[in-house]
């Protein structure tokens, strides 16, 4: 039971409406529209979105090309009016001070490999029924990581699965499978990514990574496209 509170710990978001409120004022003032050029959104795919989500949880699943897409698809579905989701993040992004700003905004943090540990993986798969037990919705890669080339991988499937058997099981009930797909002229990343496929290393996330991140502010990066699939059970 000790070591099963630590890893509840360790994996649990904290969502708080302050937290949320700050960082959806912070997006929308000091992000979007300083580095972006446009944000192009379909009306009606977003109103069939807050539809669904009257009847059951969401479980979003959007295209991973950047770090940008959890904080778009959190900013852009609470701007039309639907609950931001719990959103699956790494471990590593839970380095202070951003895992504690993140925790509050509604991320849980997985390890990268855990296959191999049942206790925590029995409570990983347990915290994913109850957040869409309690109604949340919930929002994952199923990619895994994100593309280094702009190309799809293949999907990696296990939480996905581990939520249908819960379904199958009537463990939860009304989930609904959002696929979505964010296209970008332009990524934040692109030095990094242009550096790892050259044969560079890939570098930790950490808060020096972070601070130099502020540099980004001070460019442009084209126009953003979100598309959202219809929602089926």
């Amino acid at each position: 039971r000790k070591s099963a509170r630590k890893y509840l710990r360790e994996i649990a978001a904290d969502p708080g409406p302050r937290t949320l409120n700050v960082f959806r004022w912070f997006l929308r003032h000091f992000v979007w529209f300083r580095i972006y050029d446009g944000l192009e959104v379909d009306q009606r795919q977003m109103d069939r979105l807050r539809e669904a989500a009257a009847k059951g949880p969401l479980l979003l699943l959007p295209t991973h090309r950047s770090h940008v897409d959890y904080l778009l698809l959190s900013w852009i579905v609470a701007e039309y009016d639907t609950a931001p989701p719990c959103i699956a993040a790494g471990a590593n992004l839970s380095f202070f001070p951003i895992g504690g700003i993140f925790r509050r905004s509604g991320a849980f943090f997985i390890r990268r490999s855990f296959w191999k540990n049942r206790l925590y993986t029995a409570c990983l798969t347990d915290y994913l029924r109850k957040i869409l037990a309690e109604g949340y919705n919930l929002e994952f890669f199923i990619e895994g990581t994100r593309s280094r080339t702009g190309k799809m991988y293949m999907p990696r499937i296990g939480l996905l699965k581990w939520i249908a058997e819960a379904a199958i099981a009537g463990r939860v009930r009304n989930v609904q499978v959002v696929p979505i797909a964010v296209a970008y002229e332009k990524v934040i990343e692109e030095r990094s990514i242009s550096r790892e496929v050259s044969g560079g290393k890939k570098k930790k996330e950490d808060l020096g990574e972070l601070l130099r991140a502020g540099r980004v502010l001070a460019s442009r990066f084209g126009r953003l496209n979100l598309q959202v699939g219809e929602a089926y059970d």
